[in-house]
């Protein structure tokens, strides 16, 4: 039988929301950070509809204007769930956006 091996990594959880595409991540003395576009709910993913309540990028679209938002993750001192929520921290861009790039110069920053 094989000896239990102890966990190594740590599980948090974030604030409810939904994303699929993430911007832009890094690690520095505070913890790990990432950017991502932000729903409130699961958007429709049916690019070809372009109704304003249907189409992803509008900001009167039932799952929400896709926010620009930051979660930052201070270093776990076990591994683990983490216990709490990751709060979200919006970063300024438009009212709503989806598929962003970021500066070469800025990546992990």
């Amino acid at each position: 039988k094989k000896p239990a091996q102890k966990s190594r990594y740590a599980t948090v959880r974030l604030a409810p929301g939904f994303s699929y595409h993430h911007v832009n991540a890094g690690e520095d003395d505070q913890g790990i950070w990432f950017d991502t576009i932000q729903y409130a709910r699961k958007p429709p993913l049916n690019m070809q509809d372009t109704s304003p309540v249907s189409n992803a990028m509008s900001a009167v679209a039932d799952s929400g204007p896709g926010e620009l938002t930051r979660f930052r993750v201070a270093p776990p001192v076990q591994a683990g769930a983490v216990p709490g929520l990751v709060e979200p921290i919006r970063l300024p861009g438009p009212v709503s956006m989806e598929m962003p790039v970021i500066s070469p110069g800025l990546t992990g920053r």
